[in-house]
């Protein structure tokens, strides 16, 4: 038996997961005995359909295809290794933690099978089941690498939730997240669930859609809206989620601009006469460009970075706007 087909002992990596201290051996494994995590949360966004689980071969094709790990690839081969090992389940030798990595070191390993034919892994003992596994991701890609995007988050979530039943506390003590964000992240994804819309791309729009109390409404007063909605945001319609929060919320807080949407008006047009019908329509017009220049990055930078000497003046005035504001919501019924 060669030397590339043994595991090697490399030394110890010290990790705690939920107050829990653990000590795992560090080995150099051969890459043909790892095997990719189906229930990643990547993969699973990816490539699960509901009814069977995806194939190695299909997720490494998968995950080969995706431009970071062509650049991990070339980072790999700069460093001459990893910077850290893969976590991997050592009774199942399943990459519950490097599934990317281990796709560019087979790339790797495809032009230089000598130099590329193991690599460094952290074993996971059988205590740390799937709970724990979650919070170890959690740590790693919810309040440290910040690599997973929402679709991927609130996919694992719901995974959790809806077929592994498990409870939202648990969920929101494995990511430290608030019960309310998880809630919403998997009302969200069943929401493109329930539209047969898997666009990763798309899941700010539904997430901008469901957000709106306006909008939300509508739906449940409107048959056909929701409807209607997803399928402008299926066929590009409408154009940005940022046109969903600024101006689709307008439209559905007025029954005529609603009936008018529902009939085949743009969203803009339906926006422009939401705007007419929203009662004086100087005065809409005047709130409506003030809150999108409170919201404009740039201007909460400036606020944020102003001269010391400002800074009395500036919060004098927003404490002021604050007061108005609460006195005109009061006057507004809200």
């Amino acid at each position: 038996m060669s030397k590339s087909d043994k595991k090697t002992f490399e030394g110890q990596y010290p990790i705690t997961i939920r107050s829990q201290k653990f000590i795992l051996p560090i080995y150099e494994v051969p890459l043909k005995d790892l095997r990719y995590y189906q229930d990643n949360p990547r993969v699973y966004s990816a490539l699960h359909n509901g009814q069977n689980a995806p194939g190695q071969e299909e997720i490494e094709a998968h995950l080969q295809e995706d431009d970071h790990v062509r650049e991990l690839k070339v980072q790999i081969e700069q460093n001459g290794g990893l910077m850290e090992p893969l976590f991997v389940r050592a009774a199942t030798m399943e990459v519950v933690e490097g599934n990317s990595r281990l796709a560019a070191y087979r790339l790797l390993e495809h032009d230089n099978a000598v130099t590329w034919s193991q690599v460094r892994c952290a074993l996971l003992p059988p205590e740390i089941n799937d709970s724990l596994v979650m919070s170890l991701l959690a740590q790693l890609h919810l309040m440290g690498k910040k690599n997973w995007i929402p679709y991927e988050q609130a996919a694992i979530f719901h995974r959790r939730h809806k077929q592994e039943n498990v409870s939202i506390p648990e969920l929101a003590k494995e990511s430290q997240l608030k019960d309310a964000q998880i809630q919403h992240r998997i009302r969200v994804i069943q929401s493109m669930i329930d539209a047969g819309d898997n666009q990763l791309s798309r899941w700010s729009y539904y997430d901008e859609m469901l957000k709106s109390r306006n909008i939300r409404k509508a739906c449940k007063n409107y048959a056909g809206l929701k409807d209607e909605i997803i399928a402008r945001i299926k066929s590009k319609k409408i154009e940005r989620a940022q046109d969903i929060r600024d101006k689709l919320k307008i439209v559905c807080a007025v029954d005529k601009t609603i009936k008018q949407f529902l009939n085949g008006a743009s969203l803009d047009h339906a926006f422009e006469n939401a705007q007419s019908s929203n009662g004086d329509n100087k005065v809409f017009a005047k709130l409506n460009t003030f809150r999108l220049w409170l919201a404009d990055t740039e201007n909460k930078k400036r606020i944020k970075t102003a001269p010391t000497s400002k800074k009395a003046s500036l919060s004098y005035e927003l404490r002021e706007i604050k007061r108005h504001v609460e006195s005109l919501l009061k006057g507004a019924g809200k």
